[in-house]
C-alpha cells in the first residue's frame, strides 16, 4: 500500500527514462571512441620518440593512458573498431623486433592502463595470446613469444 502512494507521488514515464539510459549509453560510446583516438595518437607520438631514439618516461605514457571503466575495448562504436590486448600485443611485438617476453608485453600493456585490473594477469595475458593466429609461443623458451610467420 505505501508503495502505491509512493508510486502516485512520483509521476514519470518509463518510456522517457528509457530513452534517457540510452542517450548517455550513446554519448559514453562517443567519448570512448575519442578517448581511444587519442590515445591512439598518443601512442603514435611516444613511437616516434622511440624510432628516434628519445626516451619516452613511464609517466608520460601513464598520463595519456586512462581506461574508462566499463568500455569493452573490442566492441564497436559507430561503426569504428578499438584495438583488442590481441592487437595491442602484437604492435607491442612489431616495436621490439617480432619477439619479446610475456612479463616485458605485459609491463607495456599494464603501462598503457590494460590488464590492471586483473586477478591474474600474466594468465589473462598468456591465454590471449594463445587465441590470436598473428602470435605464437616460442618453443624451449620459457613465456617468449613473437609474431606467427606469415605464409
Amino acid at each position: 500500500m505505501i508503495r502505491q502512494e509512493l508510486l502516485e507521488l512520483v509521476k514519470f514515464n518509463p518510456q522517457e527514462v528509457r530513452r534517457a539510459i540510452q542517450a548517455c549509453h550513446e554519448e559514453a560510446n562517443k567519448c570512448a571512441v575519442l578517448q581511444q583516438e587519442a590515445l591512439q595518437l598518443a601512442k603514435t607520438y611516444a613511437d616516434l620518440l622511440r624510432l628516434y631514439g628519445e626516451p619516452v618516461s613511464a609517466t608520460t605514457v601513464d598520463a595519456t593512458v586512462t581506461p574508462i571503466k566499463g568500455v569493452i575495448p573490442s566492441e564497436r562504436v559507430n561503426g569504428k573498431r578499438s584495438q583488442t590486448i590481441a592487437d595491442v600485443a602484437v604492435d607491442i611485438l612489431q616495436m621490439r623486433s617480432g619477439r619479446s617476453h610475456a612479463g616485458a608485453i605485459l609491463a607495456e600493456l599494464q603501462g598503457r592502463g590494460l590488464l590492471r585490473e586483473a586477478k591474474y594477469p600474466m594468465t589473462s595475458l598468456t591465454s590471449i595470446m594463445r587465441r590470436d593466429s598473428r602470435i605464437e609461443k616460442i618453443r624451449n623458451k620459457r613465456n617468449w613469444w613473437r609474431l606467427r610467420m606469415s605464409d
